[in-house]
């Protein structure tokens, strides 16, 4: 008896011993199958996750961006319209009509240049006046001395 006793003994640590390393083989199998099941991307989900969060909060600040852009070039386009009023104001000022029409009068070569001096009107010879209310011919004729004295 002690004869099966002893050679029991090992049989029975080789069954221990099988079945502890069929134990070990089913838990590394399971490690092995729950690490597949495990996204084997995960580390790169989070920085992708955390790109994509990045890359909202960047879209954020560039929206705040163009929307401070968008609104700067709207008030540059107010000002512009201002001075370009201004500027049609002033060139209106300017125009030989609205000089006719607070009452002076424009002199107009022959060709249709304006005749700035009486020197010009002098050597064009004959011109017209314009006047708000129609056009003059005139000839012009050196002046005479005694009419130099009275300027």
């Amino acid at each position: 008896m002690h004869q099966a006793l002893t050679s029991a003994v090992p049989l029975q640590i080789e069954r221990t011993e099988a079945q502890v390393r069929t134990l070990m083989r089913h838990i590394a199998d399971s490690i092995r199958n729950a690490a597949n099941r495990v996204d084997p991307d995960a580390p790169m989900a989070r920085i992708i996750a955390k790109a994509e969060t990045a890359v909202t909060i960047e879209s954020r600040e560039s929206d705040r961006v163009l929307q401070d852009i968008a609104e700067a070039a709207a008030r540059l386009l107010d000002h512009h319209e201002i001075l370009l009023q201004q500027a049609d104001s002033t060139l209106e000022t300017l125009d030989h009509g609205a000089i006719l029409r607070r009452g002076f009068a424009i002199a107009v070569g022959p060709t249709g240049q304006v005749l700035p001096t009486r020197a010009a009107a002098l050597e064009a010879g004959t011109f017209t006046l314009e006047f708000s209310d129609g056009v003059l011919a005139v000839v012009a004729v050196h002046p005479l001395a005694s009419c130099e004295t009275h300027r």
